[in-house]
């Protein structure tokens, strides 16, 4: 192949050098990125599925959890000589079935297993000592699997009706004595039912997931619960090969083929930590949707890709073509005009077409970016300096006024109203006093943190220095009211929570001071309003909010 010359005849080199070249090449790329995309896709999609599978067994695991918790509360009032009055026992459990809908039953049986008192007084008097809740809780907590419970579901008026009837999970506790001697036993029912409403609640949580199935099965691989939509008909296989009890397995997903020959992605949650209460019980949650439904995204993006492949193949041979034959003498004026413009001169554009141009253009075009760019940065960071306070990034004192300035002239505009919100922090001299500056400045970046939560897009939050902060909102006159105490509360919510500083989690609070500008008036006026306003809500308490009177 003889060597590619730099000639006058640029156009017809680019044709025969590179066209047809760089189009068979951007083919197979585009094809190469197809098929890269689509397993992408395809791992996107699996992904998505299975992160669904992982929030349903968490959140069982978590909603488990709390009942846990309410039985060893229950457990632990029993160290309180009321709890073994069995009508003030038969009221706390009562009241517990009233506020929680998740227990069927409640009771408590002494060291022989006799029930001394229950919910709805149901089985008082009878002997558990035969239950597996009784049995095995007598050293401590006991949570039992999905079984039937007959005696229940004959006597519990409050316990489901349907499939769910007589299904339960046991969780109990034993009371040991200071000598740790068995004083009793705390049994109690949860309903099968509020089981399947949670995994149904959830599942209808992804309505944009057409045809999406989610699975409770047992650690042998029993199906104990199916949710799916009353329009989705089928059966549900577990593969030999789905690895989801191969404990470890790298899957989360795959397809399968049901016997009706119907395809679906499916997947599993990850193996449950023992630690875990459906990691105890075994329990693992399958998600699947049809794959005609759950790979519709592949298919389209297949096809889009294909078509983008083809387009874009066409689009490069024409471009080269036209562009070749017209590339050199505009490429010879724009480099000749390129340097003139970034050395300050001006010269007339000459007629050459040569290739040397293109790197002349390369570098004075650069040359060109780079000192935009160069220039922007500066005045970019210049402006920050100017309006953004340097401890939390927040707007500072000038950027403020400016915005001020801003709200007052758009009141002469629409006719609404802004309020000026003074903040204070309570108790952050204690703070500084006692760790120092440095952890003062690790306490009011949090705050700015948490308050730049608080506060919307509309509303202006700004640090006038210290532990003084401002906030700057605008309504309509007949909503401001209630639109700024909506804004406070929101604000003091920020501080329910302590604020761990330095290892030490310290407890600040905030007052705030309101002042509201008329039409006409001055926004300087508001931030000294508002300061009193603040004063007035430390005097009257701290951590709240005080209004800006005329008397005040």
């Amino acid at each position: 192949m003889p060597n590619f010359v730099v000639s006058r005849s640029l156009s017809t080199e680019l044709i025969l050098r590179m066209a047809m070249p760089l189009g068979a090449f951007a083919l197979a790329l585009m094809l190469l990125m197809g098929v890269l995309a689509e397993q992408r896709e395809r791992q996107f999609i699996g992904n998505s599925l299975n992160g669904i599978a992982q929030r349903t067994a968490t959140t069982l695991d978590y909603q488990l959890g709390e009942r846990v918790q309410d039985v060893i509360q229950l457990a632990w009032l029993a160290t309180t000589p009321d709890y073994f009055d069995s009508a003030a026992a038969r009221r706390l459990f009562d009241n517990k079935l009233m506020r929680q809908p998740a227990f069927a039953w409640i009771g408590f049986a002494d060291a022989q297993g006799l029930l001394l008192s229950a919910s709805n007084n149901q089985l008082t008097g009878r002997s558990v000592t035969d239950w597996p809740d009784f049995r095995e809780a007598r050293h401590g907590l006991h949570v039992a699997d999905l079984h039937a419970e007959p005696l229940l579901d004959l006597h519990a008026g409050s316990a489901a009706h349907g499939p769910d009837s007589g299904r339960f999970l046991g969780i109990s506790q034993g009371i040991l004595s200071e000598q740790m001697a068995l004083e009793g036993v705390l049994i109690s029912k949860v309903r099968w039912a509020w089981i399947r409403e949670l995994v149904d609640d959830l599942r209808t949580g992804h309505d944009g997931q057409v045809g999406l199935e989610i699975y409770l099965i047992d650690r042998h691989g029993k199906v104990m619960l199916v949710s799916r939509d009353p329009e989705v008909q089928g059966s549900f296989t577990l593969p030999a090969s789905s690895g989801l009890l191969e404990p470890g397995s790298p899957r989360v997903w795959q397809e399968h083929a049901e016997a009706d020959g119907r395809r679906y992605l499916m997947t599993w949650s990850a193996q449950p930590p023992d630690t875990s209460l459906i990691g105890t019980l075994g329990w693992r949650v399958i998600v699947r949707q049809p794959a005609e439904i759950a790979l519709g995204p592949v298919r389209t993006l297949r096809l889009q890709l294909g078509v983008a492949a083809g387009l874009l193949t066409l689009g490069i041979l024409l471009l080269a073509w036209i562009q070749a034959r017209r590339i050199s003498r505009p490429l010879a004026r724009i480099a000749a005009t390129a340097d003139a413009i970034a050395h300050g001169e001006s010269r007339s554009i000459p007629t050459g077409s040569h290739l040397e141009e293109v790197d002349s253009l390369a570098r004075a075009l650069q040359q060109m970016i780079d000192s935009l760019l160069h220039s922007e940065r500066e005045r970019s960071q210049l402006h920050h300096l100017a309006h953004r306070d340097t401890l939390t990034g927040l707007h500072n004192r000038r950027a403020l006024e400016l915005q001020m300035e801003t709200a007052a002239a758009r009141v002469g505009r629409s006719g609404e109203q802004f309020v000026v919100f003074a903040l204070d922090l309570d108790g952050f001299k204690q703070v500084n006093d006692t760790l120092g500056h440095a952890a003062g400045d690790d306490l009011l970046r949090e705050v700015a943190r948490r308050l730049l939560k608080a506060v919307r897009r509309e509303e202006m939050l700004a640090r006038l220095g210290g532990d003084e902060f401002v906030v700057l909102m605008m309504s309509t006159p007949d909503q401001l009211v209630s639109h700024a105490n909506i804004v406070a509360a929101r604000i003091l919510a920020c501080f329910e929570d302590g604020i761990r500083v330095d290892g030490q989690t310290l407890q600040v609070g905030c007052s705030i001071g309101a002042a509201a500008g008329l039409q006409g008036e001055l926004p300087e006026t508001l931030l000294p309003r508002a300061d009193e306003a603040l004063y007035e809500a430390k005097r009257n308490g701290r951590g709240r909010l005080a209004w800006w009177q005329a008397s005040s």
